[in-house]
């Protein structure tokens, strides 16, 4: 009797190790379990910023679209009244009308003999530049500033 109490006993310890074992895993898992949630609950507020950000995008991109088709709309309405569009181009005429043309410079009509001595030594000191190889767009400008000083 006294054995099986004994054997009653050990088997009695045995079960509440393994009661114990058990609980331990178990409180392992509930752990690991919370851990998840947090996880998937950061995830979660990720996945809605991602989200924010994209119906954003979205929104800035369709604003872009209309802005877009508004110009365009605008362009066509230009190029059909037969506007040229804005470009800038390499040449001299960077504005989209096209310039008068070059008058010749008449010096007898400036007025007194002095203006017209004036105009007459600007005229020469263009060609004289102009025949520099250096700077070939002398006479251009000596012809501005002769027509803009003296008309």
């Amino acid at each position: 009797v006294a054995e099986e109490k004994a054997a009653v006993a050990e088997e009695k310890a045995a079960v509440a190790e393994e009661k114990a074992a058990l609980e331990k895993e178990r409180a392992a898992l509930a752990e690991e379990k919370e851990g998840l949630a947090e996880e998937r609950a950061v995830l979660a507020d990720i996945r809605a910023r991602l989200q924010d950000e994209k119906a954003a995008l979205e929104d800035e991109k369709a604003a872009f679209a209309e802005k877009r088709a508004a110009v365009q709309e605008e362009r066509d309405v230009l190029m059909a009244h037969g506007e040229k569009k804005k470009t800038k181009d390499a040449t001299a005429n960077t504005y989209n009308w096209d310039p008068p043309p070059p008058s010749p410079p008449s010096f007898t009509t400036c007025g007194t003999r002095r203006t017209s001595r004036i105009g007459f030594v600007a005229m020469m000191r263009a060609r004289r530049l102009c025949s520099a190889p250096v700077f070939p767009a002398a006479h251009e400008i000596a012809a501005h500033t002769f027509r803009f000083r003296h008309t």
